[in-house]
């Protein structure tokens, strides 16, 4: 049964055809361009989302790493960089492999 819902979270969640995969481009947009979505409620809100997609799959994690200790680094806000930091703890626990070469950006 774990690795069902394993399997689900890899493959099924964020492939596109889910109706939480729709709001992935939304939220990678925002995080992307703070000076466009300057709101602190929404950069943190948007900030959070992409902490927990990263959280649901291998493969997403990894390719918005670099995105998110990026935003980690630039944030102005602290809303958004509190929500970093507590993702960044998660995601040790869940992908140590992925976050430990990004460490020495903390």
């Amino acid at each position: 049964e774990m690795e069902l819902i394993r399997t689900i979270c890899e493959t099924e969640l964020l492939d596109g055809k889910q109706l939480l995969s729709a709001f992935v481009p939304l939220v990678v947009k925002i995080c992307n361009n703070p000076g466009l979505y300057s709101d602190p409620a929404l950069s943190a809100a948007a900030t959070l989302a992409l902490g927990k997609f990263c959280m649901i799959s291998t493969e997403f994690c990894d390719s918005h790493l670099r995105l998110f200790f990026t935003m980690m680094e630039k944030a102005k806000l602290s809303s958004v960089r509190a929500n970093l930091i507590i993702a960044v703890g998660d995601l040790a626990i869940r992908f140590p492999n992925l976050v430990e070469p990004w460490t020495p950006h903390l």
